[in-house]
């Protein structure tokens, strides 16, 4: 499920830096890493987003919010294709297993 930047920092779509850190380090107190690893690592990533849509778009945060999104959906297609993989793996070793007895 994608989500949009401004929605995991709990914000409003915004220009302003300080605002950007101030949300993050609200959610990053609510989030912690070892207890929600995928969650937090959301969180970096949309405040990374947030903070790049600044400095390298002039704010344009709609194009911030689809590369955060195409970067959602390409990191989702790796961890299929990785599932898919272990799963030919896991397969062969099972099929491995029962030819020889």
């Amino acid at each position: 499920m994608n989500q949009d930047i401004w929605s995991i920092l709990q914000i409003e779509p915004t220009n302003s830096k300080r605002e950007i850190r101030r949300a993050y380090a609200i959610q990053a107190q609510k989030c912690h890493p070892e207890e929600q690893p995928e969650e937090f690592a959301k969180l970096q990533e949309a405040y990374q987003c947030a903070l790049n849509s600044l400095e390298h778009n002039n704010g344009n945060m709609l194009f911030s919010a689809r590369a955060f999104d195409e970067n959602q959906e390409v990191k989702n297609q790796e961890i299929q294709n990785q599932e898919i993989e272990n799963q030919k793996i896991e397969n062969h070793e099972i099929n491995k297993f029962e030819t020889k007895k």
